[in-house]
């Protein structure tokens, strides 16, 4: 497998959100046979009073805690939970503190969903622990509650690259995931074609028949052991391209990968994921960018 996952750390907050993330990593970890660590970050609160902002005492923080070790406890009862974690930072400081303790190798944490891209993840915790982590995180929307009662933890990979020499380490770790679950896996590119071309249906086809062969080129170029890989390529706007091939497909955990900021903010700040994780309802693994 050109990644492995040895042990998998989830951060809650003990929403709804969080839960599915739960039972996501829970049923993940059991199938690669890792150990699965439990973390909740949390800061003394402010108190808003008539003489103003405060920090709460001593005492007060010091019941709080034993409140949230009793919360976390209690979640965790009934699941094969290795480590729980409470540990007093914010929760990218947290995540990152004990994801290196315990050699964590995926992080996964839950979305809201169904709001404006901007109240969703940017400005979110998710958003915040995706751009500080430098291991995969796997984003669970609520939209996957629908999903989560199905036997089949993954039955279809999607992964969407670019057609250049650096994703094809994204094909290489989608197609290894995938073939762990025994499932195929789409190897898929966006393309939105200028409106010239599109006036002429030749020069269009001919587009198309260039691109789908330089995306079958750079599949081959992977090491994809025996998973089963399929090449699309798809046409449109790449948000709605991607959700569209989601439930066409039926494709039920996305691999992507950021290369550096430029990319990341390609992805994350654009469209793409809010129509993703909004629209298309299934986890996305976001990979880190390789080291140089």
């Amino acid at each position: 497998m050109a990644r492995s996952f040895r042990r998998v750390l989830v951060a809650t907050d003990f929403s709804k959100s969080a839960g599915l993330a739960l039972d996501w990593a829970g049923r993940f970890a059991q199938h690669v046979g890792a150990p699965l660590h439990v973390l909740h970050a949390w800061q003394i609160p402010v108190l808003v009073g008539p003489a103003g902002a405060y920090l709460a005492t001593a005492d007060m923080a010091g019941s709080l805690e034993r409140e949230l070790g009793t919360e976390l406890a209690t979640l965790c009862e009934g699941r094969p939970v290795a480590g729980r974690h409470l540990v007093r930072a914010t929760p990218e400081e947290a995540v990152r503190k004990v994801a290196s303790e315990i050699g964590a190798d995926l992080i996964a944490v839950g979305t809201q969903g169904g709001s404006a891209l901007a109240h969703v993840l940017f400005g979110s915790v998710a958003e915040r622990i995706l751009r500080t982590s430098e291991r995969p995180v796997v984003l669970v929307p609520r939209a996957y509650e629908g999903l989560a009662a199905r036997a089949e933890l993954v039955r279809r990979v999607m992964v969407p690259v670019e057609l250049a020499p650096e994703s094809i380490p994204t094909i290489e770790d989608a197609a290894a995931l995938a073939e762990s679950f025994a499932v195929p896996v789409d190897v898929v590119h966006v393309t939105e074609l200028p409106p010239y071309l599109v006036r002429h249906a030749s020069l269009a086809a001919e587009t198309e028949r260039s691109l789908e062969h330089e995306l079958a080129q750079l599949t081959s170029r992977a090491g994809t052991g025996s998973a089963k890989l399929s090449t699309h390529l798809l046409l449109g706007r790449t948000g709605a391209a991607l959700t569209e091939r989601i439930r066409s497909s039926e494709a039920d955990l996305v691999v992507m990968r950021t290369h550096g900021r430029a990319t990341l903010e390609r992805f994350f700040l654009g469209s793409v994921t809010e129509h993703v994780i909004r629209k298309g309802g299934v986890p996305v693994m976001v990979l880190p960018a390789p080291r140089p």
